[in-house]
């Protein structure tokens, strides 16, 4: 199930420098799993003159013939923006051996990537990845020697896309190679230059030896294979069973009869969820529609909650959509805990401003609170020993203009009241407060009471 694809290098060419030939001997490549990352294997190859050491061509960008001596290998490989997963090293034990002289050990250079980029800029939506190697020394070798070749080897992540989608290939890479000039007095870790031009041989240092500039603007394009899962949104209430729409795509040469096994997950407390169907077949273009069933609880607190649904293929690789779920408010706010302090109160006055009471209470979520207060108009009455008497338990209130208005936040909250309505001081008497709360959803919560004294 797993396709390679080798491309050799005919259109490359060879730059020669005092340190040697170095050049993209071929470029392949291989998916490792049914999808997932790419491994990408450049091998360069590093001689003078291949009718004396064959296996390089033997023109070149600088026209310099090669020799033995120290050199710094550059690597780059222009990708697209969202690829990533290049190592922090690269590393290759040129062959033959002898006359190789131990392992090559590239690393990241900022420096080398900035003097592409500005001498070969790389287009929108992609850049340049560029790596330098520690001091080699580079040996000929005896005629009829091959030329020393190393293969680097690195795993390109594919891009994700944001709605979860598969990546569509190919995949466009284009790797360059140079090399320069390490003397002995050279700093290995001076910034690399690239002249007047990348191509050419300048003080030392050549920044693209192979490809060719004619093959620069045509990358590569790697043939990809994948899948994804696109996710929906739904929004819904408490006790509701809401279908969440899904797509399973996939993309590029999949095997044939390949699917996808399907299970949901939710994070809604106490909820369920469905596929349904089970599976899902892939193959190039394909997208298969699902949906997830999703049982919201009655009791359910509103919030926005995920809904994944996971493909899996039969080697484990998998894939997973999240939708968004919104469940709404339809709980009331919850008033508890309501007490005046004091419970007799004298209004408040200009002289005395600091009269009135402390009304306290607790609330179930942010809410903004409305209080209307009455005065008792009738009090229940006993007949005892032949004598009709007062209770102090009222039977009628009758409700007084004007209003208390707060916002109120989770958890404790206390207001100051001064005893007054429409700036009119309480009557002497015995009044009930009712506090009635409503959350931003609109749902209102059952009205809470107390009672309280005005003394004057």
């Amino acid at each position: 199930m797993i396709r390679r694809a080798v491309a050799a290098s005919l259109l490359a060419v060879a730059a020669c420098l005092l340190g040697g030939c170095v050049i993209i001997q071929s470029t392949a490549w291989e998916q490792q799993e049914i999808v997932g990352d790419m491994r990408v294997t450049v091998t360069v190859c590093a001689s003078g003159n291949s009718a004396v050491h064959p296996g390089c061509p033997i023109t070149g960008n600088s026209g310099q013939f090669a020799g033995s001596g120290s050199v710094q290998l550059l690597l780059a490989v222009r990708l697209p923006s969202g690829v990533e997963g290049l190592p922090g090293t690269l590393a290759a034990v040129p062959a033959p051996a002898p006359p190789a002289t131990g392992e090559v050990v590239l690393r990241p250079s900022p420096t080398y990537e900035a003097a592409l980029q500005a001498a070969v800029p790389a287009p929108v939506g992609s850049r340049w990845v560029g790596y330098m190697s520690d001091p080699y020394t580079y040996a000929a070798g005896a005629s009829g020697t091959a030329a020393q070749a190393a293969a680097l080897s690195f795993d390109l992540r594919l891009p994700r896309t944001a709605d979860g989608s598969p990546f569509f290939g190919p995949l466009p890479i284009q790797p360059v190679v140079g090399v320069r000039f390490a003397g002995s007095g050279d700093q290995p870790q001076r910034p690399v230059e690239c002249g007047e031009s990348p191509y050419s041989f300048d003080s030392g240092t050549v920044c693209i030896d192979s490809p060719a500039q004619i093959v620069i603007d045509s990358p590569i394009q790697i043939p990809t294979r994948d899948f994804g899962i696109v996710a929906g949104s739904a929004t819904a209430s408490p006790g509701q069973t809401v279908q969440i729409p899904f797509g399973v795509r996939g993309a590029g040469a999949l095997p044939d009869g390949l699917t996808a096994s399907l299970a949901a997950a939710t994070t809604v407390p106490a909820a369920t969820a469905a596929p349904s169907q089970g599976s899902a077949p892939l193959a190039n273009g394909s997208d298969t529609r699902i949906t997830v069933a999703v049982a919201i609880p009655r009791d359910a607190g509103p919030g926005v909650h995920d809904v994944t649904l996971t493909g899996w293929l039969d080697n484990g690789q998998a894939r997973v959509g999240t939708a968004r779920l919104t469940v709404r408010d339809r709980q009331p706010p919850k008033l508890t805990a309501l007490r005046v302090k004091p419970r007799q109160l004298r209004p408040a006055t200009r002289r005395k401003p600091r009269r009135g009471a402390n009304v306290s209470f607790q609330l179930s979520e942010p809410a903004q609170v409305a209080g209307t207060v009455q005065r008792c108009a009738r009090f229940a009455k006993v007949r005892r020993g032949g004598r009709t008497r007062r209770t102090n338990r009222c039977v009628r209130y009758r409700t007084l203009r004007g209003r208390i208005a707060h916002t109120g936040v989770l958890g404790a909250n206390r207001l100051r009241f001064n005893g007054r309505l429409r700036g009119r001081a309480l009557k002497r008497g015995s009044y009930r407060l009712t506090l009635l709360a409503t959350d931003a959803a609109g749902n209102r919560g059952g009205p809470v009471r107390t009672t309280f004294k005005v003394r004057r």
